[in-house]
């Protein structure tokens, strides 16, 4: 079973097709492809130093072990991602670039190995890669290529090619537990040659480096590149392994630059604001799939499921937040795509499911979530009123008459209120506060989309008993979900009983829908429920909701986040900063936000990175800008 199964990366790498999680330490833990979210294709991938000593063993050490003192940072304005790894007993510096080629699928990685001392020796540069080709260790085959001087993985139609512009010096292919193990025939300096292996396997190289003597220099790039066919993959490494490296850096860096070009600048922030802005955008882009327009919420990291339902997927609620982020950063086309995404994986019945792949099948799932059916039609009048786009929303109006009518089917007409289904969370069933909040706006979005295009009428259902329909649906939120007595609004309801839990997803009456005006007494009234019941006494930051236990119930930075933007939109600009700050801290190494912080330790617990946590980031600075979010209506 895979060691990484849980391992959070410490950055993440891509172009849009192909998506890599490296760890803190530099190792390569995980690589999707054809898509960002699945297959994952890598078990162990490591790359190291052998050392050949006098009248002893030699001795392997690997970059992402402990022996070396570890540092990263990406290149400024881009997703170039730089580990260094230093040894002061042995007096070597490596350093580690780690990218993905902006227009071909092929992972680069350049190690720069200096000598700083006196010391002398021989050494070899040493590449182990055990591979799961589209998620399956069974049937997979490795071969070495002599014609080419590369390792040839694949199963199925995906393929992936290793190599070096250099020859190495000896090669292995085996099995990873057997006899003829790559990883045994690197540590005593002799691979011994095999070219191939079938089921679980594996493949290692040396490339001799000679004589390292004081202030001794040598430079190695190594190519994994990634087709549906063995010459796909020939032909993309071949035409990268002939260039030089500073030209590819360079193309690479002039694309992320080109991005960053292409949207909105900022005015009013300080650098480590710009500085975080732009790194949000730069990673909501890698979590893109730029072939099906869909976005993931985070790099797998819990294939197993063994403390989530896992979190490579494509959720709708989540994407509408990102989508209309990027919207108003300047990105519309990206977030556009998504909306198209949106109508080709609609269901029938007009709602959407709880998750997708990236490719738009349906992902696990475990029952409906009105509130993501409700967002996608307040998201698609919201980038319509962003961008100004009138095809767009031509293009879009079957999808709003469809997902409007299933939502009306699901209104009880006894109480006005949803059907019930999976909250926010996930982990509540019945009828959720936010979800009434979500199911409004929608059916209020599908409204105003129809007055726009002078349509009298979605399918069955006339537009002025449309507006009927939310004015009671509205009424009965107050009547049902406001505590009047601890002056609140309540979670929901169970079985027609109140839930009375504080639920920090309450805020959402307030940002994004505006059910609730910034100016009312009620608005104050949620803000202060949930600061009062869900403020962390020991990190600070916001939890989710009353006795949360999932992942030890720590706050949540897009939580946190939210909160601030409530505190800005009714007029509390210094609680506002103050929540805002918090999340700017509690920030990883490079700068990217996780979903929760530890509520011990402070540090990024789960989830890294997280894409909703960036989009509410994002959000928060461009009000801080002067942006008018949701009053353009």
């Amino acid at each position: 079973m895979d060691k990484n199964k849980t391992k959070l990366p410490g950055g993440v790498i891509g172009n849009s097709r192909m998506l890599a999680a490296v760890s803190p330490q530099g190792e390569l833990i995980r690589l999707f492809w054809p898509h960002i979210d699945f297959p994952q294709n890598a078990a162990q991938i490591h790359a190291g130093i052998l050392i050949q000593h006098p009248c002893a063993d030699p001795e392997l050490l690997w970059f992402h072990e402990d022996i070396w003192q570890h540092s990263q940072t990406y290149l400024e304005n881009s997703n170039i991602l730089v580990t260094t790894h230093y040894s002061p007993e042995l007096g070597l510096k490596v350093t580690q670039e780690d990218f993905v080629h902006p227009q071909y699928d092929v992972l680069i990685r350049n190690f720069n190995i200096e000598n700083l001392n006196c010391k002398k020796f021989f050494g070899s540069f040493a590449c182990y890669n055990h591979m799961k080709v589209n998620d399956m260790e069974r049937y997979n085959t490795v071969l070495y290529l002599k014609e080419t001087d590369s390792f040839l993985h694949y199963f199925n139609n995906i393929y992936f090619m290793l190599g070096s512009s250099r020859n190495p010096m000896g090669f292995q292919c085996g099995s990873p537990k057997g006899k003829d193990s790559p990883l045994i025939f690197l540590k005593k300096g002799l691979p011994a040659g095999r070219k191939y292996s079938n089921g679980i396997s594996a493949s290692a190289a040396l490339w001799d480096l000679g004589y390292i003597s004081e202030n001794w220099t040598e430079n190695i790039t190594l190519f994994l590149a990634a087709g549906e066919t063995q010459e796909k993959a020939e032909e993309i490494f071949e035409k990268i392994k002939s260039r030089d490296i500073k030209e590819l850096r360079s193309e690479a860096l002039q694309h992320w630059e080109n991005y960053l070009k292409a949207g909105r600048s900022l005015y009013l922030q300080d650098g480590l604001i710009n500085k975080l802005f732009k790194r949000s955008l730069l990673m909501l882009r890698l979590l893109n799939d730029k072939d099906s327009g869909a976005f993931i919420a985070s790099p797998e990291f819990d294939p197993y499921y063994e403390q989530s339902g896992g979190y490579g997927y494509c959720w709708p609620r989540d994407s509408v937040f990102t989508a209309w982020a990027l919207s108003l950063a300047g990105h519309e086309s990206t977030a556009e795509n998504f909306y198209y995404f949106g109508a080709q994986v609609q269901r029938k019945d007009g709602l959407w499911s709880q998750r997708y792949y990236a490719a738009g099948t349906t992902a696990p799932c475990w029952g409906d979530q009105l509130d993501e059916t409700g967002i996608m039609l307040w998201g698609i009048r919201q980038h319509y009123l962003t961008t100004g786009n009138y095809n767009f929303l031509l293009k879009m109006w079957d999808t709003v008459k469809k997902a409007a009518e299933a939502l009306k089917g699901k209104i009880d007409s006894r109480t006005f209120l949803p059907q019930p289904s999976f909250d926010i969370w996930e982990d509540f069933y019945g009828i959720s506060t936010y979800t009434t909040a979500a199911v409004i706006a929608g059916l209020k979005a599908a409204l105003n989309t129809a007055v726009e295009l002078k349509e009298e009428k979605l399918i069955t259902t006339r537009a002025e008993d449309l507006e009927k329909l939310c004015r009671s649906i509205r009424m009965a939120l107050d009547n049902f979900m406001w505590n009047k007595t601890e002056e609140y609004y309540i979670r929901g309801l169970i079985n027609g009983l109140p839930d009375k839990t504080v639920d920090s997803s309450t805020l959402g009456l307030i940002f994004p829908f505006k059910i609730i005006d910034y100016e009312d007494e009620k608005a104050q009234k949620i803000i202060h429920a949930v600061e009062k019941h869900l403020t962390c006494e020991i990190t600070g930051g916001i939890k989710r909701y009353q006795g949360d236990e999932y992942i030890k119930g720590n706050p949540w930075i897009l939580i946190t986040l939210w909160l601030s933007i409530c505190y800005f939109l009714t007029g509390s600009r210094n609680k506002a900063k103050k929540y805002f700050m918090w999340s700017v801290k509690h920030r990883n190494h490079l700068d990217l936000f996780a979903e929760q912080i530890d509520k011990l330790s402070g540090r990024p617990a789960w989830a890294l990175p997280l894409a909703w946590s960036h989009v509410m980031f994002i959000l928060a600075v461009l009000l801080m800008e002067g942006e008018n979010l949701i009053d353009k209506n």
